[in-house]
C-alpha cells in the first residue's frame, strides 16, 4: 500500500513494471529478516512477457501473479515506507487510480 499524506493506494508488485526506480526504493528497505527475494523484472510463461516480480529468497524462482492474488486473503503488515517526494510515485498513484481495476498489470 502507498500512504501519500493520508491517501492509501492498493498495488501490487507488478504495478510497478513501468516504475523500476521505485521498486528500487522499495526493495533496499524490505527488512532482511522477512525472508523476501528480489523484486526485479522475470519472464513470465503464464503471461507470455517479462514483468516486475517477487522471487523465492532461496532460489529465485518468480512468485508470479498468481500466487499475489491469492496472498491477499492472508495478508499482514509487514513494513511501512513513507515515500520520496519523487514524481514517480506521484505518476504511479494517478496511473492506479485511472486504471479499470485499480492495478496496471
Amino acid at each position: 500500500m502507498i500512504d501519500r499524506a493520508g491517501e492509501r493506494t492498493e498495488f501490487c508488485v507488478g504495478d510497478l513494471t513501468d516504475y523500476r526506480e521505485l521498486a528500487g526504493e522499495i526493495a533496499i528497505r524490505i527488512p532482511p529478516e522477512l525472508g523476501v527475494g528480489a523484486i526485479k523484472m522475470r519472464s513470465s510463461a503464464t503471461m507470455g512477457r517479462a514483468y516486475m516480480s517477487n522471487g523465492c529468497a532461496h532460489c529465485d524462482a518468480i512468485f508470479g501473479m498468481h500466487y499475489e492474488i491469492h496472498a491477499r486473503y492472508d495478508e499482514r503488515h509487514a513494513f511501512t515506507i513513507s515515500p520520496s517526494p519523487a514524481a514517480g510515485w506521484a505518476d504511479l498513484v494517478e496511473a492506479l487510480n485511472a486504471s479499470d481495476d485499480g492495478h496496471l498489470i
